[in-house]
């Protein structure tokens, strides 16, 4: 499993290393920050690139459906997709608690 969180972390430098808009500083510290959180604890998450300068984690099976989570530069914005789209923000610094909320979010421990 530690192989497979290399590949998410690998994944993520890549999509940062290969943009054509920079990434922010505080948007790759959050990034971190929450890889923190959820590695060697949830499932392995997909990766793939926000529309903006940001980075989407996403988990096909949770308690409540699929679920992306794009990281941005000041929050992470939670996206619930099926069985309806719901959306909502967490702000974040990096170095900051999650909220109870956020974890409850998370797919099944692993």
């Amino acid at each position: 499993m530690a192989n497979e969180w290399e590949n998410v972390e690998t994944k993520i430098d890549k999509i940062i290393a290969g943009s054509s808009e920079p990434f922010d500083v505080s948007t790759i510290e959050n990034v971190r920050d929450f890889l923190v959180l959820v590695r060697g604890r949830y499932a392995i998450p997909g990766v793939s690139r926000g529309y903006w300068s940001t980075i989407i984690l996403d988990w096909e099976s949770t308690a409540r459906g699929d679920l992306e989570i794009e990281i941005f530069d000041d929050r992470l914005e939670i996206y619930h997709l099926k069985p309806k789209l719901e959306v909502w923000y967490e702000p974040h610094t990096a170095g900051q608690a999650f909220s109870p909320e956020l974890i409850a979010e998370l797919p099944p421990v692993v």
